[in-house]
């Protein structure tokens, strides 16, 4: 009879672990911002000549034409086991932010 180790498993002990958060976030605080012929105006007074015809700038009018409502998204996956003699950790990771400013973003992946 041939006899052999085999790991004894009342002694494993196994995680596994799975996060997942969504939110949003928005502008805080209204500002007022420049209309095109405000723009203009205060173009040409640091640079002269920038616009020649300030009524012809085409900048949208109002408050807040430039901010919107941005998504944060975030999941995480942990596996790890813990045997007699041996450690197993594996982990995965996303995060995926757009800004409150179009084409303002930041993602972040990890393994």
């Amino acid at each position: 009879m041939v006899q052999t180790k085999t790991a004894d498993r009342k002694q494993a002990k196994t995680q596994i672990t799975f996060n997942a958060e969504y939110g949003i976030q928005q502008l805080a605080q209204k500002i007022d911002l420049l209309d095109g012929r405000q723009f203009a105006i205060i173009s040409n007074e640091i640079r002269p000549g920038s616009y020649n015809n300030v009524d012809a700038v085409q900048i949208p009018t109002g408050k807040i034409w430039y901010f919107r409502t941005a998504q944060c998204k975030t999941c995480s996956f942990q596996y790890q086991a813990q045997l007699k003699k041996s450690n197993y950790y594996i982990g995965l990771g996303a995060y995926n932010q757009d800004g409150i400013v179009p084409q303002d973003y930041y993602q972040r992946h990890r393994h």
